[in-house]
């Protein structure tokens, strides 16, 4: 299976693919930087609206497409957009994301707030839409395809268990 959340840090593209093509690895979690930089309280969204590699991988391999979905992981600290520019250069010209943030008595503690890990149905990718040979060169029409179920299915899963708030999907 091929998850994704805004919660887990997980391996680069590099160590994704051996880990599908040996079928050792059952969860694959892609996270961008974006919500380390972008996080604001009370306000869940996910930056899956243009993200769509893990998507081609999984259509790629044939692995299943799980929604998953941090609640209340947004609450955890207090975060500051001082400075975004400038951190969002460096983000963008080395791949370091540098979140400037606090919690509990302005340290790196977090406060104590309720999560909830919301994990969807898996989306099957049918044997028609994958390419000829396994990790090989799939059609965008089915990225795009699976891509727009799986954030349907991501705010379905959060509208229904999400406590009410609306996901913003940016």
């Amino acid at each position: 299976m091929l998850a994704s959340g805004n919660f887990l840090a997980l391996l680069s593209r590099k160590w994704r693919v051996p880990a599908l093509l040996t079928r050792k690895q059952r969860f694959l979690a892609p996270v961008t930087p974006h919500p380390l930089l972008f996080t604001q309280s009370c306000a869940p969204h996910t930056r899956y609206a243009r993200v769509q590699g893990f998507v081609r991988l999984a259509v790629s391999h044939g692995a299943s497409l799980v929604p998953v979905f941090g609640s209340g992981i947004s609450d955890l600290y207090t975060t500051y957009s001082f400075g975004l520019g400038a951190r969002m250069w460096l983000q963008k010209t080395t791949g370091i994301a540098i979140p400037i943030f606090h919690g509990r008595w302005l340290s790196p503690l977090p406060y104590k707030v309720p999560l909830r890990v919301l994990v969807g149905e898996p989306i099957e990718i049918k044997k028609e839409h994958m390419p000829a040979k396994k990790g090989g060169r799939c059609d965008d029409k089915w990225v795009d395809h699976y891509h727009r179920l799986y954030i349907e299915r991501l705010k379905d899963l959060h509208k229904r268990e999400g406590g009410g708030r609306g996901l913003e999907v940016r």
